[in-house]
């Protein structure tokens, strides 16, 4: 099976093996992250980017 999203922007990020994401050239502002894992659902997390572009942002799933 496979997954599509369509979104009015271009940000956006597939994890590798070990979960880890990264959105290049995201500029700074205030903004919605949002994950999803197929048995574990949706999770959305607020974050502010700052000029340095750094932020790290953890998400954990139960996986049902």
């Amino acid at each position: 099976f496979a997954y599509v999203g369509v979104v009015n922007h271009p940000f956006y990020a597939v994890s590798d093996a070990s979960g880890a994401f990264k959105l290049a050239k995201l500029p700074a502002g205030a903004y919605t992250i949002e994950a999803y894992h197929r048995k574990g659902g949706k999770q959305t997390k607020e974050v502010n980017v700052d000029a340095t572009g750094e932020v790290n942002v953890a998400f954990e799933f139960e996986v049902k």
